[in-house]
């Protein structure tokens, strides 16, 4: 941080750059000094005038106000009432007029107008709000109307600023905007179909703003409108038969207005009778539609044996067999089945081995009692003298 400081300084000692000046500001914000910043913003657009002002620096100096005054602490909220108002009035005599009346600015001035007369700490009333509200949007498109009204970003805040105002109940204003937006429109002649279809729009538009002011030209603007003409090309029929049996119905049978032709050779009896259902005439296409449908043979119902008519059937009977009342699982003999003890031993081992079962044979002794004993072998005694070695 200590080594971009001293560089920026070199630099704004050097030329008055207005992305240095841009940088240092932004510097000076992340070490919390919004105030400096602001100071160093407001110093440089106080010695450059006229053109030769750089539209970022006084955008930045409103978009850092904004975040200043804001009700949150980290600057991510909205501004406060008391302090919108200061902040609609600076943009207006900081920025140039090509950046005053730009469609962001204005909607950005607009918002901070309506912000200052909402809530409880309102600073003036909505009536008071509008009034300034209204002389930016005609300052606005007088500024546009000197240009050109060729231009796409004029014809682009009419159709806004009069949908907004009819929103906010300035029906006059709305009304003259709608009417060079229809003056505008008879003058292009070169897109006769998509401005038919437009001025629709802006006349049905135009009937509601009469009608909050004047009722005698609501009623009369509304002969303008070519409501009959569009309506007569729908089908209506196709309409009520969509709206009553859905799309899926008139997909599967087709529509009810051409019946479908079936070959009365060589087709079963089931045929034959959908066909002649569906050449008999009927003023109500819907009843073509629903006669046509062919029945289903119902399925005769089966009846169990033991059925017994009157009689109220066993309620277990819908169960499976397993949760009936009186099922009973299948026995398991566990007499002889062997079983593990507290350590995995088998109890029922002794049973089932034929050896322990074997009766034990005595052998007898052959010899006298006093008969020495047999000598040890080679390989024993070897192996016993290797044990008492290992164990020393």
């Amino acid at each position: 941080m200590e080594a971009c400081t001293a560089k920026l300084r070199t630099v704004l000692q050097e030329e008055l750059s207005p992305r240095a000046l841009l940088l240092s500001a932004a510097q000076l914000i992340k070490e919390k000094n919004i105030d400096k910043a602001v100071l160093l913003l407001e110093s440089y657009l106080s010695n450059v005038t006229g053109n030769q002002v750089d539209a970022e620096i006084p955008l930045a100096l409103a978009q850092i106000n904004l975040r200043r005054i804001s009700a949150n602490h980290l600057g991510t909220g909205s501004p406060q009432p008391k302090n919108a108002l200061n902040v609609a009035q600076m943009l207006e005599n900081i920025l140039p007029q090509h950046l005053i009346h730009s469609p962001g600015v204005l909607s950005t001035r607009i918002a901070l107008y309506l912000l200052a007369s909402s809530g409880e700490n309102a600073v003036q009333t909505r009536p008071d709000s509008m009034k300034q509200i209204v002389n930016c949007i005609e300052s606005t498109l007088h500024y546009y109307e000197e240009l050109g009204e060729q231009n796409e970003t004029y014809s682009h805040l009419l159709d806004n600023c009069a949908g907004f105002l009819l929103q906010q109940g300035e029906a006059k204003l709305a009304a003259e905007i709608l009417e060079k937006q229809l003056a505008r429109l008879e003058s292009n002649v070169s897109q006769e179909k998509q401005n038919s279809l437009i001025k629709q729009v802006l006349v049905a538009r135009l009937v509601r703003a009469y009608a909050q002011f004047d009722r005698p030209k609501a009623e009369q603007t509304c002969k303008s409108l070519q409501a009959k003409e569009s309506l007569s090309e729908a089908d209506v029929d196709t309409l009520e038969t969509t709206f009553l049996y859905g799309a899926k119905s008139l997909k599967r049978l087709g529509k009810p207005s051409e019946p479908t032709d079936i070959s009365d050779k060589g087709k079963s009896k089931r045929n034959q009778i959908k066909k002649n259902i569906s050449n008999t005439p009927s003023s109500d296409p819907g009843v073509q539609q629903v006669t046509s449908r062919s029945k289903r043979k119902k399925k005769k119902i089966r009846l169990p044996k033991n059925y017994q008519p009157g009689v109220m059937p066993d309620p277990n009977r819908w169960l499976p067999r397993r949760e009936r009342t009186h099922y009973r699982g299948k026995r398991r003999d566990k007499r002889f089945a062997p079983t593990r003890g507290p350590q995995g031993q088998i109890t029922g081992e002794s049973e089932w081995d034929a050896a322990i079962r074997s009766p034990k044979v005595k052998v007898h002794e052959d010899g006298s009692a006093g008969s020495t004993p047999k000598q040890m072998s080679n390989t024993a005694k070897q192996q016993q003298k290797k044990g008492r070695k290992k164990g020393r």
